[in-house]
C-alpha cells in the first residue's frame, strides 16, 4: 500500500485514515462477509495499523502497509558471508549495523534480542497466516530462520504449494535458511509431480540451503524420477519413507479407518500412502482438535505431531 495518507479500497477491503484530513491512523475494513487479517491473525476491531504490518482476506489476497519506504533488500555482500559462515559474530554484528541504519526492525534481533510472535509473522507477508495456523514452522538465529518445514495441517496449502515455497525462498527471511522440509501431502496434486515441482523451484534459488526433504510416503509414482531429481541437487536431498503409524500407543490399520477412544473423546483415523489423516467424529458435540497447538476438526499428521483432545489428553504421532 502506498504511504500517501488517501482513502484506498478494493473488492476485499478499505483502507482509510482516521480524520478527514488524513492526518489520523489507518486502519482497514473487510467488505461485508470477508475475513480481515492482520499479521496473519483474524481480528473483528481492527487496530490502528503500524509500519509494515500486513493485512490480508481469508482467500489470499494480501498487502502490505506503508508509512515510509520500506527497508532495501538486504545486499548479497553482507549476506555471502553469513552464508557460507553462519558463526561469524562480527559478520552478523556488520548486518545488525546496517540493518539499524536503514530503520529496519530486525537490527534487535540480528543481535539477539527477543521478537514478538507478531513481529515474526508480518515478515512473510502473504505466508503470515500460515506461520500462524502452523503450516510453516520455522526455527530462528539472529532474527533469520534457519529451519522450516513447509506442511498442510488441514487440507492443502493455498494458493499451492510450490507458490508458498516460492514466497518463502524469494523473501529476506531465508536468506540463511539450511535446512528444509515440504510435506506431500500438502497439496492435492500427485506426490511425485508435486516433487519434481519443488525440486525444480529449489534448483532455482541460490540460498545457503544444506539439506531439503520431502515426504514423508510409504510409496510414490514414478519414484526413480524423483529420486534422480534430488541427486541432481548441489546439496543433501532426500525423499522420507515410512511403514507403519502409531497414535499414541496404538498402531493405525492400513486397511480401513479407526476409531479411537481416549476418556471419552473420540477420534477417527486413516493411514494414507501419505500419512495419517485424523477427523473428530461428529456426535454430540463436535469439539476442535488441537494438533501443535493449533484448533482443527481435521488434520494431517506428520512424524513428531502433538494431538490434544479437548479432555487434555495429549497423544504423540510417530512414522517409522
Amino acid at each position: 500500500m502506498p504511504s500517501s495518507r488517501s482513502w484506498r479500497a478494493n473488492r476485499w477491503c478499505c483502507v482509510t485514515s482516521s480524520s478527514a484530513d488524513g492526518t489520523g491512523d489507518w486502519r482497514a475494513f473487510a467488505r461485508k462477509g470477508a475475513h480481515l487479517l492482520v499479521d496473519g491473525s483474524e481480528v473483528k476491531d481492527p487496530p490502528a495499523l503500524k509500519h509494515g504490518q500486513v493485512v490480508a482476506s481469508s482467500t489470499g489476497t494480501c498487502a502490505r502497509f506503508f508509512e515510509r519506504e520500506p527497508s532495501p533488500p538486504l545486499p548479497r555482500s553482507l549476506t555471502a558471508p553469513l552464508a557460507a559462515n553462519p558463526g561469524d559474530t562480527f559478520s552478523w554484528q556488520v548486518l545488525a549495523d546496517w540493518l539499524e541504519e536503514h530503520g529496519d526492525e530486525r537490527a534487535g534481533a540480528a543481535r539477539g534480542a527477543p521478537e514478538a510472535e507478531a513481529a515474526q509473522a508480518r515478515r512473510f507477508g502473504p505466508l503470515a497466516r500460515h506461520l500462524r495456523d502452523g503450516n510453516l514452522v520455522v526455527t530462528w538465529a539472529h532474527g533469520f530462520i534457519e529451519s522450516a518445514v513447509l506442511r498442510a495441517l488441514g487440507y492443502e496449502l493455498k494458493p499451492s504449494t510450490v507458490w508458498c515455497l516460492e514466497q518463502l525462498l524469494a523473501s529476506d527471511e531465508a536468506s540463511f535458511l539450511r535446512t528444509l522440509h515440504v510435506d506431500l501431502a500438502s497439496s492435492f496434486i500427485t506426490p511425485d509431480r508435486l516433487a519434481l515441482e519443488l525440486v525444480g523451484l529449489v534448483r532455482k534459488t541460490p540460498r545457503a540451503l544444506e539439506r531439503l526433504t520431502l515426504g514423508p510416503v510409504r510409496s510414490i509414482a514414478d519414484e526413480a524420477a524423483v529420486l534422480h531429481a534430488l541427486k541432481t541437487l548441489p546439496f543433501e536431498a532426500s525423499l522420507t519413507r515410512f511403514s507403519e503409524c502409531f497414535i499414541g500407543d496404538e498402531r493405525i490399520d492400513d486397511a480401513e479407518p479407526q476409531l479411537l477412544w481416549h476418556a471419552g473423546e473420540a477420534l477417527a483415523v486413516t493411514n494414507t500412502m501419505l500419512g495419517p489423516w485424523l477427523v473428530r467424529p461428529e456426535g454430540h458435540a463436535l469439539k476442535l482438535l488441537k494438533v501443535n497447538g493449533h484448533a482443527y476438526v481435521a488434520a494431517r499428521l506428520m512424524h513428531g505431531d502433538e494431538i490434544e483432545l479437548a479432555n487434555g489428553v495429549r497423544l504423540g504421532v510417530t512414522l517409522r
